[in-house]
Order: C-alpha cells, then sequence, then structure tokens
C-alpha cells in the first residue's frame, strides 16, 4: 500500500503531469513550485497575472524576485527552519509586482518528498488578501455583510403596513441588527421607500448631533435634520441613481450638525428591492471624512498658490530666452544657440506644467468658470487639426477626417472644447508609430441628441491592466513613459473633468500595440454657464 500523502505523491509524476495538476487548481491560487534552494520550477496563470513577470522570467529565479521587503528577516529564517525540517508553514506575506506594486497573499508552504523519504521540492499556495489590508477594508466588508442579508431583510420586511405578523417580524430582525450594527464606528441608517427613517445606529448621535429618537420618522439627509447642504441638483441625481434607476450611490455628501457645524461624510446608499424589483429600504452607511477633505483642500490651494509663484520666473527665462535667440543682444555662437534653445525648450515644459497644475487646483476647487457661445464645432476641430498637422506630416501619419457638415452651432465654452481636441489628437499623434494613421471625426448623433467626438489611433494603446487608472492624474501607462519621456500625466484628468462638467462623458478601447480610440459626447443642448474667477488654461 502507497501510504505517501497527496502533495508527497505529486513528486512521483513527471513534470508534465504535475504541471497540468497544479494548473488545473483554478485561478484563484497563486502556485509555485521551487527546489530546496528557493529557485522556482513552476508558476501557474494566476502566479503571472498577479505578479506580472511572464514565466521565462520567474523560472530559474529566487524566490526573493518577489520579496518586498515589508517582513522582518526573522520570519523568513522561521519559515525555512519549518519547511526544511518537514513541517507546513502559513502565514501572510506581502509581496511585491514587477510593476513595483505590492500586493498580500495569504501563504501556505509545504515539504514535498521523495519515496526515500529525502526533501525535494517545496509547493506554495497563495491567495490574495489584498482588499483586506486596504484602508476601506471596513466598509467593504459591512457592504458585503449588508449584501448577504438583503434577502432575509425582504423576508421580514416586505407588506409592513398591511400584515401585523410581518410588523412583529420586523421588529425582532431591527433588533437583532441593532446588535450587531451599535458597535460600527460608522452610522448606519435604513429608511423606507420615500427615505424616511426606521432605524438608526447610536454612532448617528457622535456623527450629527442628532438623537436616533428625533431622527426616527423624519426624513433622512434633510434639512430638518442633517442635510440640505449640497444643491438641489444634487439631490435629485442621488434620488434618481437610488430610487429610479436602482442602484447604488457612492460619493462625498457636505451635511450639517445639530449644532449647524459643517462636516464631510463619505456615503454609500444601496436600495433594497422586493421579488417584484421594487425598491423597499435603503441602508445608508456614512463615516465622518472631514479631515480627509481638508487635507485634500489644503494640497490642492497648495498646489494653486505654488504654481502661481512660478510662472513669474518660468516667464521672465522664457522672455530673456527669446531675447537672445532673436539675436536682439548680438549674435549667439551656434554652440550658444544650441545651449539657449534647449533652455528655452525646458522651461517651456516647465511652464506648460505650471499651466496644467493651475487648471487641475481650479477643477478640484471649483474656481473655473465655464462661458458657453454660439459656436461652430466643426471649425473649431479643423483649426486644432491644422495646428497639429505639421507633427502629423513629419510623422508620415494618415490623418483622415470625418467632419458632419450639417452640424448646427452649439452653445459651448470654445476654450474647454479646444482643451479637449487639443489634448486626445495631440496624444493620438504623439504615441502612433510612424507611417500609423489618426482617425479625426466629429459627428451628430441625433438619436441620442448629443455631438460625438472621436479620436481613434494604430498607436502604441494602453495596457490592459493600467486602463483603469488612465484618468488618473500624474498617471502615464509603462508604454507611453518609454515610448515619449516628455509629459506630466495630467492632460487626460483634466479633460475628462471638463467633459462631465459639460454634461457629456468620455470612454476609450485600447489594445496594446493596436491602438487607442477616445469617444466624446457632450449634449446637444450644450454646455451651462457657470461663474468662476479664473478661465482654465489661462
Amino acid at each position: 500500500m502507497n501510504k505517501f500523502t497527496p502533495i508527497q505523491k505529486i513528486n512521483h509524476l513527471e513534470d508534465t503531469d504535475y504541471r497540468a495538476l497544479l494548473d488545473a487548481v483554478g485561478t484563484t491560487a497563486l502556485v509555485s513550485v521551487t527546489d530546496t534552494k528557493g529557485t522556482i520550477l513552476y508558476v501557474n496563470k494566476k502566479f503571472i497575472e498577479v505578479s506580472q513577470y511572464t514565466a521565462e522570467e520567474l523560472i530559474g529565479e529566487n524566490h526573493r524576485i518577489l520579496k518586498s521587503g515589508h517582513q522582518p528577516d526573522s520570519m523568513f529564517v522561521e519559515l525555512w527552519q519549518a519547511i526544511s525540517s518537514g513541517g507546513i508553514w502559513r502565514g501572510e506575506i506581502k509581496n511585491r509586482a514587477k510593476d513595483g506594486s505590492y500586493y498580500w497573499v495569504d501563504t501556505s508552504i509545504a515539504p514535498i518528498f521523495t519515496e526515500q523519504g529525502e526533501l525535494h521540492r517545496y509547493i506554495a499556495v497563495r491567495f490574495l488578501i489584498s482588499d483586506k489590508k486596504a484602508f476601506e477594508a471596513g466598509i467593504i466588508e459591512q457592504n458585503r455583510n449588508l449584501d448577504k442579508t438583503k434577502k432575509a431583510m425582504l423576508n421580514i420586511l416586505e407588506d409592513i403596513e398591511t400584515e401585523k405578523e410581518r410588523a412583529e417580524r420586523l421588529a425582532q430582525d431591527l433588533k437583532k441588527f441593532q446588535l450587531a450594527a451599535q458597535y460600527s464606528t460608522d452610522q448606519i441608517v435604513i429608511t423606507d421607500a420615500e427615505g424616511v427613517i426606521v432605524y438608526a445606529n447610536p454612532i448617528l448621535e457622535t456623527l450629527t448631533g442628532f438623537s436616533v429618537e428625533e431622527s426616527l420618522g423624519k426624513k433622512a439627509g434633510s434639512p430638518e435634520l442633517w442635510g440640505g447642504c449640497m444643491d438641489e441638483d444634487f439631490y435629485a441625481d442621488l434620488w434618481r441613481i437610488v430610487k429610479t434607476e436602482k442602484k447604488s450611490f457612492t460619493g462625498k455628501i457636505e451635511n450639517k450638525r445639530k449644532d449647524g457645524e459643517r462636516y464631510w461624510a463619505s456615503a454609500n446608499i444601496s436600495p433594497i428591492l422586493d421579488e417584484t424589483g421594487e425598491v423597499t429600504f435603503f441602508v445608508a452607511i456614512e463615516r465622518d471624512v472631514t479631515r480627509e477633505q481638508e487635507i485634500d483642500q489644503a494640497k490642492t490651494e497648495f498646489v494653486s498658490l505654488a504654481s502661481h509663484q512660478l510662472r513669474t520666473p518660468l516667464s521672465t527665462i522664457n522672455w530673456y530666452a527669446e531675447i537672445l535667440l532673436d539675436g536682439s543682444t548680438g549674435k549667439l555662437t551656434k554652440e550658444q544657440k544650441e545651449y539657449v534653445e534647449q533652455m528655452y525648450a525646458s522651461n517651456q515644459r516647465m511652464v506648460d506644467l505650471v499651466n496644467s497644475l493651475l487648471d487641475v487646483s481650479r477643477i478640484e476647487l471649483g474656481t473655473f468658470q465655464v462661458e458657453p457661445v454660439p459656436t461652430d464645432i466643426i471649425e473649431l476641430a479643423e483649426s486644432v487639426l491644422k495646428e497639429q498637422r505639421l507633427e502629423a506630416d513629419k510623422r508620415k501619419l494618415q490623418l483622415k477626417t470625418v467632419f458632419d457638415p450639417k452640424l448646427p452651432k452649439i452653445d459651448i465654452d470654445p476654450r474647454l472644447l479646444r482643451m479637449v481636441f487639443q489634448n486626445l489628437l495631440s496624444n493620438a499623434i504623439k504615441y502612433t508609430p510612424d507611417g500609423g494613421s489618426v482617425t479625426y471625426e466629429v459627428r451628430k448623433d441625433a438619436r441620442k441628441k448629443q455631438v460625438v467626438f472621436r479620436v481613434a489611433d494604430s498607436g502604441i494603446g494602453i495596457p490592459r491592466r493600467q486602463q483603469k487608472r488612465i484618468f488618473s492624474k500624474l498617471f502615464r501607462a509603462d508604454n507611453a513613459r518609454e515610448s515619449e519621456t516628455d509629459g506630466n500625466g495630467l492632460g487626460l484628468y483634466i479633460v475628462k473633468s471638463v467633459v462631465e462638467h459639460s454634461g457629456g462623458a468620455i470612454s476609450f478601447t485600447s489594445t496594446e500595440g493596436k491602438g487607442t480610440t477616445f469617444t466624446v459626447r457632450i449634449p446637444l443642448s450644450g454646455m451651462v454657464k457657470k461663474e468662476g474667477t479664473k478661465e482654465l488654461g489661462s
């Protein structure tokens, strides 16, 4: 009778056999096999996906290639002592991926023995636990727990107004829920389908100053309680999301405490539906993020102040460089001219960065203005194209235009729309290799009552794993940094903010190595005028 354990049996299979066996484990576990010195012999697909290394980069390397430096050496000494003596080690390890990002794994490492009982290899099975380690794990876990209880709560809460027995069951369930929720550090409120509070945990009084007793039976977030600080459009949009679209709302809301003090809350409001799909209750979880909001505000204001202070000396350098280059102070030698041209180009990049930082701060502070005027969008698009054509010709790009000649004039802010056109078109040209193609399209979508602006290129594309970050501040994809060293990672953030602030939407599709298509949609009704103290790009 074979007395070897399943792990020991793995060793008696051919390499191709146990590799197929381990590949069949599934898509949730990161599996690796090393020799007794820690040299990697095998990794499964999930391991490759998470670590971002290829199999060729991992095989033959020591497992220390994943070491993050966040664990003490004593932990690894203990690990090796355990597995080298035939034991199994389990613990949580923070590893580092190829791009420098970190991820947490719950790791189990076991030895593999030969039939003669000699230590032969090690097998490690890891499960991702990064979310558990995240700062917001508490909120995520609470949301998950609430989702798990939705069905049970619906069974108890339905027909509350007409069935006495159901009402009694609701009271009992709320009492149980209260015992579980009263120790939560976040405010938890349950309302009926019209937003009237039927339950609140004790944190409500700590956060808002209103007692639970004086809040029950009143509409959550109303001016009578802690609400009314946001504009009417915000509340209308929130109600549309949770009531009409029956989706969860997540965002920041400015509220006021009972004593009148304003504060910011991070809120998640989820509708609970009955069997027919109708909203019966809402569950709202809020926490005070005033301090975080103040820090973000201070950072934005500092960036704005610092950028303003930088503009004057940078403009002065530009002015002096231009004087030197035009020969007003005497003819420069060839070498001197090259130095001044380099200085001018570098300074101009700094000017562009400072202007972008100022635009970002104005967006975040809400101080930029929108001045819509009747505008010929095709004429605007053609003028931007004219500015970019020289660079496109230099790269020998096939530049195709599709402009709708019947597009009417629309009330938009031409400065803001020009920023959108310039950024997307220049990016397409910049990141498309010589000889490639760029399509520039502006047309009307009569069915959706929108103007559609699209830029498609055959360029380097955006890596799939980085696409979700493409509109983030200061982010540039890896291949973009390699292709073009210049760039500050602010352009697409500004474009998205401008488009969405104008009531429009921006989306994209991309395949690395094959190209990217950005699509912007703006209402035919145009932009809404907004008062502000500054213009973007000024």
